[in-house]
């Protein structure tokens, strides 16, 4: 017969409690482990939806800078030809020749929504602006995303030195062409091939816009790269 308060009965309390314990701690971690389990899924589920959308939005991006690419090389090309001209004492051919470029230049800018590429960036500025960058579990993927409107804003000095080219041809006296090749108005090609000021900022244009291309592949080349690591996410 066991008196109260003998060892064994103080034994049995310690036993107790230490069970009491160790099943609030497994609960407690059983608990943080289904939080946890949720909010990945959570997580994964919101991830999925953003690259979702910056899918869409790189896809268009790709879609408008392949064709300001093709236009920028399809005017090196025509600039070049200028260039030849402009060597020559101006005759009808010449002259022909330079509204034929001027009137294609136009047409191929008002189809393809302007000379310069300006990028989609809604998706983009509201994920990293959210911290939803984060969310994105693909290391390479989301430095390509984070370090994509920097490599934007390098080929965005390129414009900017193109429209001072543009503004240095509209301050030249007299200016036959206006804002070649946006002129209105009835342009003098005659006297456009006979200003050799104008050779020169065409020359810095081409120079200008060589640059620009160079950009725009590597932009171009990160951006498939980013769409093809969204593709193998989304799998």
């Amino acid at each position: 017969m066991r008196l109260l308060g003998s060892p064994s009965s103080g034994h049995g309390f310690v036993f107790d409690t230490v069970r009491d314990i160790v099943v609030v701690i497994v609960g407690i971690l059983i608990a943080l482990w289904l939080e946890s389990w949720w909010q990945g899924l959570e997580d994964r589920r919101v991830e999925q939806d953003i690259l979702s959308n910056l899918r869409e939005e790189f896809v268009r991006n790709k879609t408008d800078l392949a064709s300001k690419i093709n236009l920028w090389r399809a005017s090196v090309v025509e600039l070049r030809d200028l260039h030849e001209l402009f060597a020559e004492v101006p005759t009808a051919q010449s002259i022909d020749r330079v509204r034929a470029i001027n009137e294609a230049r136009k047409t191929s800018e008002t189809e393809g929504g302007g000379f310069f590429f300006d990028p989609r960036f809604g998706q983009l500025t509201s994920v990293i602006n959210s911290g939803q960058l984060g969310l994105i579990e693909d290391t390479e993927l989301r430095a390509l995303i984070a370090d994509w409107p920097a490599l934007v804003a390098d080929m965005d000095l390129e414009r900017q030195i193109a429209l001072n080219l543009f503004q240095a041809d509209a301050a030249l006296t007299p200016n036959p062409l206006a804002m070649w090749p946006d002129s209105a108005f009835t342009p003098d090609y005659e006297a456009f091939l006979s200003d050799g000021r104008r050779d020169r900022l065409l020359r810095s244009y081409s120079t200008n816009l060589g640059r620009t291309i160079s950009e725009a592949e590597v932009i171009m080349a990160t951006t498939e790269k980013i769409i093809d690591l969204i593709d193998a996410s989304l799998e």
